[in-house]
């Protein structure tokens, strides 16, 4: 299960989808509510807890289903998982949250109480659009389909120039300077940490427990590779069985943000040149799967707890 703001028709997650489905597993790519297909008001990780645990419940619920559902994909769509897992829903068998850091720290926004502007204002004035046009509730099914590809929902955003608007007073003006439509940047820009107003959103607090095992991957020149360790510790210190303690890994690979399945033999980050930073990623996601869902005895939790991958090699143990 795939649960996205970035629209389930977009080609990436598509090719994600078509990797998982070419080994034999069902895959459900799903729009967040208020996004895209789905219904409903879009909040900002708001409704990503209850919304995810239901998805689940339908998916297992199936003919075709085992019972067992593994959720994966990158940022957001990592952060959801998390949010999802700390209602320990037993069908939920195991998730890959890559680049999920955000589903802690006040969706990666806050840092020691100062707001980022540089990522935060770019994700909120592309993804963060809470409006959308809709085809009347009346227009059946069958229409919707037929219609639904001769149209693209994804918003085509102003240019801006950032370093005019990040440096303009007051913060809670920036999107509608940018022309944007109504988005939770006012909310979230301000409201410090610890404050109440958090509460209504999904992310994961120190008194949350969780019961899925975790392949978490983050990324050395990623925003939020310091956070994910201290997530994952979060997780195994509050898991609710040893068999979940016990199988939280991290792979921290030598790349940007969600990007690690494009490494190349001459990756570069930057002006750096980190050689070939090639991984199969792919090939431990489903060795993952296969064990939680499938039952395979692969060894893939006998692999190192925090891997650093480097030069293309096997994973090596990594100091946090």
């Amino acid at each position: 299960m795939i649960r996205t703001p970035y629209n389930k028709n977009n080609e990436r997650l598509q090719s994600e989808a078509l990797l998982y489905a070419s080994q034999g597993y069902v895959v459900a790519l799903q729009d967040v509510r208020g996004k895209f297909e789905s219904e409903g008001e879009y909040i900002v990780s708001a409704a990503d807890t209850s919304d995810g645990s239901d998805m689940v419940d339908w998916l297992a619920s199936q003919p075709w289903s085992t019972g067992k559902v593994g959720t994966a994909s990158c940022s957001y769509m990592g952060e959801n998982q998390v949010e999802m897992a700390k209602v320990r829903n037993p069908r939920h068998a195991a998730m890959i949250p890559r680049a999920a850091s955000g589903g802690m720290q006040y969706f990666g926004s806050l840092r020691g109480g100062a707001f980022e502007l540089g990522a935060s204002a770019d994700w909120f004035l592309s993804n963060g659009i809470k409006l959308r046009p809709l085809l009347p509730a009346s227009v059946p099914h069958s229409d919707f389909l037929a219609a639904a590809q001769y149209f693209n929902l994804t918003p085509v955003v102003p240019k801006v120039d950032w370093h005019e608007l990040w440096r303009s007073l007051p913060v809670t003006e920036m999107m509608k300077k940018a022309g944007v439509p109504p988005t939770d940047w006012e909310g979230f820009v301000s409201h410090p940490e610890g404050d109440p107003w958090w509460d209504q959103f999904g992310y994961v607090k120190e008194t949350d427990h969780f019961d899925t095992p975790g392949l978490w991957l983050d990324s050395w020149y990623d925003y939020g590779v310091g956070d994910i360790f201290k997530l994952v510790r979060l997780v195994e210190k509050n898991s609710v069985s040893a068999r979940t303690r016990e199988n939280q890994f991290i792979v921290i690979a030598p790349t940007v943000h969600c990007s690690y399945e494009q490494a190349a033999e001459h990756t570069m980050v930057g002006a750096r040149d980190l050689g070939d930073a090639q991984f199969d990623y792919y090939g431990l996601y489903l060795r993952w799967f296969d064990y939680w869902l499938k039952s395979a005895d692969n060894g893939v939790t006998r692999m190192p707890k925090n891997p650093a991958l480097r030069d293309g090699q096997e994973p090596v143990a990594c100091r946090e």
